[in-house]
């Protein structure tokens, strides 16, 4: 995968260390979150040692089939920045939501907690859930 294989939607985050678009595979239609890390000269080092880590985190845990976290689809780098692509879903981001309020109060604790259980159960076929 390139960026020549995908069509650029929308910027979906700003984050420390790079910003995600929303993308389309131009082959296979499916959107996708693509992370652009910038190598910027006097960050090169520290960026490639966190993208590294985290391309590494991602593949060991889509390879054990852990549900919480979005399958890596690919990465590759170029002369100006790192790329992570994973899947997409929609509705927002709970690390930029945790962020911004710090806190939440108990019946919105209740519910994060709820749809991670209900997401768990259904990944493991426990339970239907209809999307």
């Amino acid at each position: 995968m390139d960026l020549v294989d995908l069509d650029m939607i929308k910027l979906i985050n700003t984050g420390g260390s790079g910003k995600v678009h929303l993308v389309r595979d131009k082959i296979d239609r499916q959107h996708l979150a693509l992370k652009v890390i910038p190598k910027s000269k006097n960050m090169f080092s520290c960026n490639k040692a966190k993208v590294t880590t985290e391309k590494n985190i991602h593949a060991f845990l889509t390879m054990e089939s852990y549900d919480l976290l979005l399958p890596l689809v690919a990465t590759w780098s170029d002369r100006e920045n790192f790329y992570l692509a994973s899947e997409y879903v929609p509705g927002g981001d709970l690390a930029l939501r945790i962020m911004q309020q710090r806190t939440f109060d108990e019946a919105e604790a209740r519910f994060y907690i709820a749809v991670v259980a209900l997401e768990r159960l259904s990944a493991r076929r426990i339970i239907h859930r209809d999307t």
